[in-house]
């Protein structure tokens, strides 16, 4: 391993402007572990290659390595609809949620 070596920051899971995302929320208040949402990154010496939408410009981590969008683990792509899947299992609502406007404006901004 190269010791003092700037390490090259590329957001893997940006998220759109209107979104808002704790990991203090998740990780300290959840005790959710990173290998959770992000899979077993510590464990490799190199990063993955980032691939970029050249149209969005989001990360492929955000929409998925399969054409269709299908994922094989939790940590192949992280849309809204898998942040649900995970708060339904899990059986937790998205903050004091005491209408449906009020649940979309705890994550949408």
């Amino acid at each position: 391993m190269k010791k003092e070596r700037e390490v090259p920051w590329l957001v893997y899971a940006r998220q759109p402007a209107c979104v808002f995302f704790s990991h203090a929320a998740h990780v300290k208040m959840a005790d959710i572990d990173c290998v959770t949402c992000h899979g077993p990154i510590g464990e490799s010496e190199s990063l993955r290659p980032y691939q970029e939408n050249r149209i969005s410009g989001y990360s492929r981590d955000i929409w998925g390595k399969h054409p269709l969008g299908l994922k094989r683990n939790p940590w192949d792509r992280m849309k809204m609809d898998d942040c649900a899947e995970c708060h339904a299992q899990a059986q937790v609502s998205a903050g004091s949620v005491q209408t449906q406007r009020d649940g979309c404006l705890v994550c949408h901004k």
